[in-house]
């Protein structure tokens, strides 16, 4: 019979420290000697026929590793039935713990892995809160709404005069003694005096197409 004990190393993690009797090691042991011994062709022996001393001899190091290969994820699989019915479940992929096992004896091996934690549900409903409503003003939603006109309105040609508020596309020419510079078109809402207020004013009743001299 298997013999497992279940160490908590934090929160999530635990490893499962599992003991097989050298009885149950030795039988399951045997019968993967006599698989070797089923195949295996010896000098002076017809296939299947070699002593199982000599099998046991020549490919030990083969038997070993082919029983522990087959057997541990049985004895893994049978101890996480007793681990299930102790609502303990594994949610991701075990590692195997390093372990020295030579046969004749018990079978130790641990076997780590991840959990789901213990959360405590604190209270999450009828909570009281105080509530209190900002005051609207008439103001407020002036701004607003002159926000959203602005966010959302459709720039079109106008015909008329310029108006403070308008929004204008203009390039501008630069002319000193040597040279004449040109810049890309700009846009520019008259009445922000961000060139002066100068400037402003020579663009006030200004129409689609005109020239005009600024300084």
């Amino acid at each position: 019979m298997i013999k497992s004990d279940l160490e908590k190393l934090s929160e999530c993690k635990r490893k499962l420290n599992i003991v097989i009797p050298k009885e149950t090691v030795n039988k399951d042991y045997q019968s993967t000697v006599r698989k070797y011994r089923s195949y295996a062709t010896l000098p002076g022996f017809r296939k299947g026929k070699a002593p199982i001393s000599m099998i046991e001899s020549i490919y030990k190091e083969q038997i070993k590793a082919s029983y522990l290969e087959e057997y541990i994820p049985k004895y893994y699989r049978q101890a996480l039935l007793e681990l299930e019915k102790k609502k303990v479940f594994p949610i991701n992929q075990s590692s195997l713990e390093d372990f020295d096992w030579n046969p004749g004896e018990d079978l130790e091996v641990g076997f780590k892995f991840e959990v789901k934690p213990d959360i405590e549900l604190k209270k999450y409903k009828d909570f009281e809160i105080n509530f209190k409503p900002e005051k609207v003003t008439k103001k407020m939603i002036e701004n607003e709404l002159k926000r959203l006109q602005q966010t959302y309105a459709k720039i079109i040609d106008k015909k008329s005069s310029a108006e403070p508020n308008d929004l204008i596309y203009y390039q501008v020419e630069k002319y000193d003694d040597k040279k004449v510079s040109k810049q890309e078109e700009i846009s520019y809402k008259l009445g922000t005096k961000n060139f002066g207020e100068k400037f402003d004013k020579d663009l006030t009743s200004a129409k689609s197409g005109d020239v005009i001299d600024t300084t």
